[in-house]
């Protein structure tokens, strides 16, 4: 490849192909800053190389931009330093529980939490739908982790740690569903079974102190 150029509002942080050689199944790596905007967004990437059938190709990328949210949503999370971001269609609060917005069929509702640095987290995912193709992917540094669908209104408990970003993305079912609830809630920092072994612990203590 002699050269790599993007032709939308990205910019180019890292090009290991340009002025390089792959061969048959080898790849080579482009890292782009994406000036995202809120919504659908497409970016192109204009490659020229010496080969004679493929002097000059693109290759494009379609992509969803997030936006900051509103402070509430944050407070709803109790880890420090984050940024929390959303789709067009945002995440809400009643001041306890995190939720999706009301999306049509095959929307999606996304959420973003950022600048998690490797800490460990917890959260508790709950779905009672009528559909079974309502589903919640969660996302760990942009590769999906688990799916998460119908847990007949129980909690389930998720705990991470090693990244720097988490995505909880709620897809509505296809077609028209009477009802969908999709409650998250104990978003915070630490482990959950931690927790557990230290009160046991002190639980034993308080025991044999006692006899």
């Amino acid at each position: 490849m002699t050269s790599v150029t993007a032709l939308g509002n990205a910019s180019i942080t890292a090009n290991a192909c340009e002025n390089t050689t792959t061969g048959i199944n080898e790849q080579c790596k482009v890292t782009l800053a994406l000036n995202a905007l809120s919504g659908e967004n497409q970016e192109t990437l204009s490659i020229q190389t010496t080969h004679p059938q493929a002097q000059s190709f693109t290759v494009t990328a379609n992509y969803e931009g997030l936006t900051l949210t509103a402070n509430e949503l944050e407070d709803q999370i109790d880890i420090e330093d984050i940024r929390v971001f959303s789709n067009q269609d945002a995440w809400q609060t009643d001041g306890e529980l995190l939720f999706p917005t009301t999306v049509n069929s095959k929307q999606k509702s996304v959420l973003m939490v950022s600048d998690i640095d490797a800490r460990q987290f917890h959260f508790d995912v709950s779905i009672d739908s009528d559909s079974p193709d309502s589903i919640l992917n969660i996302y760990l540094d942009g590769e999906l982790r688990d799916s998460v669908k119908d847990t007949d209104n129980a909690y389930r408990r998720f705990e991470f740690s090693g990244a720097d970003t988490v995505a909880l993305e709620y897809i509505a079912p296809n077609g028209n569903v009477a009802q969908t609830s999709v409650k998250v809630r104990d978003f915070a920092a630490g482990s959950f079974a931690w927790f557990l072994l230290a009160l046991a612990s002190f639980a034993l203590v308080t025991r044999n102190r006692s006899e």
